[in-house]
Parts: C-alpha cells; sequence; structure tokens
C-alpha cells in the first residue's frame, strides 16, 4: 500500500515540470486574451472560458496539473474579463 504512493509520488514527481519562460500556450492566450479584448465581445470571454474549464478535466484526469491548472487560470481571466465589460457597459448606459 505504502510502496504504491511512493511510487505514484515520484512518478508524479517525474512529470512536474518547471516553469521557465514564456511557452506557446502562454503566448496564445495572450493573443486570444488581447483579441477578445479588441473585438469587446460580452458573451465570447464567458463562452472561451467555459471552454477552458472543459478542456482542462480530462488533463486534471491524466495528472498534466501543470497545463491543466494554466487553463484555469485562463479561464479566470476570461470571466474576469467579462465582469469588466459588464460593468463597462453598465456604467456607460
Amino acid at each position: 500500500m505504502i510502496s504504491g504512493l511512493y511510487s505514484k509520488f515520484f512518478a508524479l514527481a517525474d512529470r512536474m515540470e518547471v516553469e521557465g519562460p514564456m511557452k506557446i500556450q502562454d503566448i496564445v492566450f495572450l493573443i486570444a486574451f488581447l483579441a477578445v479584448v479588441w473585438g469587446r465581445s460580452k458573451r465570447l470571454p464567458v463562452l472561451i472560458g467555459i471552454s477552458l474549464l472543459i478542456l482542462a478535466i480530462p488533463l486534471f484526469a491524466t495528472w498534466t496539473f501543470f497545463t491543466a491548472e494554466r487553463f484555469t487560470w485562463y479561464a479566470a481571466a476570461f470571466f474576469l474579463l467579462a465582469i469588466v465589460f459588464h460593468l463597462v457597459n453598465k456604467v456607460h448606459k
């Protein structure tokens, strides 16, 4: 039992990536985020955020934590953008 836990822990430790400079997924996120900001769509940030959370579920299931965690952060950024768009729209009306 305990040896199985140790082997799972060390397998996870071997698969963990060290955060370095920007990865390609970060660059794609920035481009998509800026495109959504520029387009000022009200629903698109929410749809992208939900899509990212749905994409993160199988990654968490396969223990690909680095990318799955990034997807949840990206989804949070898109949700925050949708809130900002909503508040700015409300103030200007």
